[in-house]
């Protein structure tokens, strides 16, 4: 393990909007037309409820009457079978054929820019475990923190040097930064660096930053920093992919 010691990388992943709204932002979706982004994506699973036709099932905000409607996709899996149980109970007709189908973040993101002209919001829904998880780090650095709005991502930070923790690859020996969907995951790479290097492990501290923050810094900054940066599924996501084919489908345009 190797920290970088660059802050600029840790500016921009940590900016303003870290506590922005859940509903991904159209103009967002519209800038992402990078294909590299797109396919760095494709390594995290998200989960989407889809009809017959594999498209994703659409819900409407009762609030608002002329807003728009929105295509959900879950970071849990387990969540998304709980909202098809939903769909099952409000609508019978379609809770027959409805299911809950998983797909690359990269592919979902492809999706809401092919949609990008329809009246149609694409939310990203975390875990309440890892909002939790997220609040309690932010209320630490103030207590009079409220809400967190977005999908949380977790990562090491030396509190010394202000550097991100980096693991070396055991395959090709190249370096990532990696950032967790899950702090549980991240907590038992810290915990290892405590024991392997103590003097190190005691100025690492987990911190938290928003996804939509990251594919932001992503989709702006070139840099070998941000080119190391790799998402990490939760180990709930990595352990239900294991269990399908290599292929598995992926929704298409609402």
């Amino acid at each position: 393990m190797k920290l970088l010691v660059r802050w600029s990388v840790i500016a921009s992943l940590l900016g303003s909007s870290v506590l922005g709204p859940v509903l991904l932002d159209q103009s967002s979706a519209i800038a992402l037309p990078e294909a590299e982004v797109l396919e760095r994506l494709q390594s995290v699973p998200v989960f989407t409820v889809t009809n017959a036709q594999g498209s994703p099932v659409l819900a409407s905000n009762p609030q608002e009457k002329n807003g728009p409607q929105v295509a959900t996709f879950f970071v849990s899996q387990k969540e998304a079978q709980g909202f098809l149980s939903q769909v099952k109970a409000r609508n019978a007709e379609l809770g027959k054929t409805a299911k809950v189908v998983p797909t690359p973040l990269g592919k979902a993101v492809e999706v809401a820019r092919q949609n990008k002209e329809k009246n149609i919001a694409f939310q990203f829904v975390p875990t309440q475990e890892d909002v939790k998880s997220a609040e309690a780090l932010l209320r630490k650095q103030d207590p009079n923190f409220k809400k967190f709005n977005d999908v949380p991502l977790f990562y090491a930070m030396d509190t010394k040097t202000k550097g991100l923790l980096s693991l070396t690859t055991s395959q090709d020996k190249s370096k990532i930064i990696p950032l967790y969907f899950n702090q549980k995951d991240l907590q038992v790479i810290v915990d290892q660096l405590k024991k392997e290097n103590p003097q190190l492990g005691a100025t690492t501290q987990i911190q938290v930053t928003s996804l939509s923050n990251v594919v932001a810094s992503m989709l702006k900054e070139n840099s070998p920093e941000i080119s190391q940066i790799t998402l990490v599924p939760s180990a709930e996501s990595r352990a239900f992919l294991s269990t399908l084919p290599q292929s598995a489908p992926a929704p298409q345009k609402p």
